[in-house]
């Protein structure tokens, strides 16, 4: 038996797992967790503030945010609209990750010359990113 270290034995273990519904599941719980987190600081809100404003108690937004929750759409707009943010669900291809990049139309102007920024500031291309680079599919 082969001594592995932690970064290998991790490695290894997602490679196994990462294709299970559990594992995607889990994926998508933390991304929501961490969007909801960054929200709350970004605009100075605590838990019981997010509480009361979506009209929930403050259990249901400890377990939001520990990781356990099973939310209908409906809880999601809520958290959306109390945190004055969008809300919109992406499915990009198999082996492809949506970058985490927010632009602001409003007041955009577009360097002279630069068509690739403007384009992807006015959302006119879907971008996805993969282990190999960038693929458009718009």
């Amino acid at each position: 038996m082969t001594n592995k270290t932690a970064a290998e034995w991790m490695k290894e273990s997602i490679a196994k797992y990462k294709d299970t519904f559990e594992f995607k599941i889990e994926n998508v719980i933390l991304d929501i967790t961490e969007e909801v987190c960054r929200a709350m600081e970004e605009n100075g809100i605590g838990r019981a503030e997010l509480a009361e404003k979506m009209g929930v108690s403050r259990a249901f937004i400890s377990k939001l945010l520990n990781g356990t929750p099973n939310l209908t759409i409906k809880t999601l707009m809520k958290i959306a609209i109390v945190l004055d943010r969008e809300m919109s669900v992406r499915m990009p291809p198999a082996g492809f990750k949506i970058p985490h990049l927010y632009i602001s139309i409003e007041g955009y102007k577009p360097v002279t010359g630069d068509e690739v920024s403007w384009k992807f500031a006015k959302a006119e291309n879907d971008i996805y990113f993969n282990d190999e680079g960038l693929r458009n599919v718009g």
